[in-house]
């Protein structure tokens, strides 16, 4: 398989995985847009704790 084969189908794989995660949030209601998923994704990918992201956007929604 060459480079650009491998680099498609990582790109494809990545699109269909983002949208499977943007409908699953949008099933569950959790009011993220697109580009603020996939901050959260990168961040939980990256170590941050996924209960330190709910509760800050808990606290956003009591907030206002």
């Amino acid at each position: 398989m060459s480079s650009k084969e491998s680099e498609k189908i990582s790109e494809v794989q990545q699109t269909l995985d983002g949208k499977f995660v943007y409908d699953l949030s949008q099933l569950l209601n959790t009011q993220l847009d697109r580009e603020t998923l996939a901050t959260c994704v990168n961040l939980i990918e990256h170590g941050v704790n996924p209960e330190a992201l709910a509760v800050n956007k808990l606290v956003h929604i009591i907030v206002g």
